[in-house]
């Protein structure tokens, strides 16, 4: 546990992708509206903002669509 979670799905929630996670003392990040797009980039970002804790960036086909130029960065 302790690890953070950016949440970028619509379609499903992080619970139903892996269950448990909300139990396991980790911390998410979840758009509260807005634009897609925004969920690989904040994966990254909170890659280099936390170091060594473990990051899980869920994030929809079509959001990835609109921020693949993202992962070059990666």
């Amino acid at each position: 546990g302790g690890g953070y979670i950016t949440n970028e799905q619509f379609a499903a929630r992080y619970d139903a992708v892996s269950p448990g996670l909300s139990e396991r003392n980790n911390i998410l990040m979840k758009g509260a509206g807005g634009s897609e797009g925004w969920g690989v980039g904040a994966g990254i970002g909170a890659k280099l903002a936390v170091g060594e804790k473990p990051v899980i960036g869920l994030v929809g086909d079509g959001s990835l669509y609109y921020a693949d130029s993202g992962l070059w960065t990666a």
